[in-house]
């Protein structure tokens, strides 16, 4: 959704307050960077999940010190998924 479409809402609702420019803010910069991390996070190789499980990480507790650390240079350096898009291949002699 658009941020601009935001402003006249956040102004009804919470007037020229404060609150009203982090509302905005907020809701135009969070689905942006969930789309960032749950990519960061389908990028994660099922080895290292495998690795985790058969060291006893299963559910939420393989989030911390399995998913977060090997998702982490995924959301830092690339997140939409550019560098890691589909492969091109060469054509040629």
């Amino acid at each position: 959704m658009p941020t601009a479409v935001l402003v006249p809402i956040a102004v009804i609702c919470l007037g020229t307050s404060r609150g009203a420019v982090d509302m905005v803010v907020l809701l135009g910069a969070v689905p942006s960077v969930a789309t960032g991390v749950l990519g960061a996070l389908d990028r994660v190789p099922p080895l290292l999940m495998r690795a985790g499980r058969s060291m006893g990480a299963t559910g939420a507790v393989a989030v911390r010190p399995i998913l977060l650390p090997a998702a982490l240079p995924g959301v830092v350096s690339d997140p939409w998924g550019r560098l890691y898009g589909p492969p091109h291949r060469i054509q040629g002699a």
